[in-house]
């Protein structure tokens, strides 16, 4: 039988395994993710995880990224996300600001990809 503990543990192993290809280090889903930690979290943008078919919003820990850098940068996802195409201009300076960040890199190749309101479909 499929339980509700077994689908949670089921996509945070599949988090866990997506770390690699999106370039993360510790990934969490927006349902698991405590509003009173939101901060210490960047979005990664939304996937989908083998065996779902509902795609999954992931945000990754980074507590040695720079706050404000942080929150402009889940601000201007989210206007991007909701079909604003010029927040892809500023979800892109910050990528050159930080040129060495992989998987700020990756998320800016996939959402060049996806559009707004994509869904990047992991292998």
């Amino acid at each position: 039988s499929y339980t509700a503990l077994g689908d949670v543990m089921n996509t945070a192993a599949r988090l866990e395994s997506a770390n690699k290809q999106l370039q993360t280090r510790l990934l969490i889903s927006r349902e698991a993710l405590p509003r009173s930690m939101e901060a210490d979290f960047r979005v990664m943008g939304r996937i989908r995880l083998r065996g779902r078919s509902t795609p999954v919003e992931v945000f990754e820990a980074v507590p040695d990224f720079p706050l404000e850098t942080r929150q402009n940068l889940n601000h201007a996802y989210a206007r991007f996300d909701d079909g604003e195409i010029a927040a892809f201009e500023d979800i892109k300076a910050l990528g050159a600001a930080f040129p060495d960040d992989l998987a700020l890199s990756n998320l800016i190749r996939r959402l060049e990809a996806v559009g707004p309101g994509g869904v990047f479909q992991l292998s």
